[in-house]
């Protein structure tokens, strides 16, 4: 698990939303790839849903770790 101070602004973590009563949708409690986009000025974690456009402070009661692209130099040979 992957905690706040670890989080790389720009980078895609695998996160779980915290749930929200008032939808219907059961994806959105989902664990779900999420691009970390800082802070706020009330120090609430910023993020970039697929599905929601814009920065989204919605909390997650869950980071999990960072996802790799196929091609980053870390994957490289």
């Amino acid at each position: 698990m992957t905690t706040e101070t670890d989080l790389i602004v720009g980078k895609f973590y695998w996160v779980q939303p915290a749930l929200d009563p008032g939808t219907d949708a059961e994806w959105e409690a989902e664990i779900q790839p999420a691009r970390f986009a800082g802070k706020n000025s009330e120090s609430a974690l910023l993020w970039n849903y697929l599905a929601i456009e814009g920065d989204s402070d919605w909390p997650v009661r869950w980071i999990g770790g960072q996802i790799e692209a196929p091609g980053s130099p870390k994957h490289r040979p």
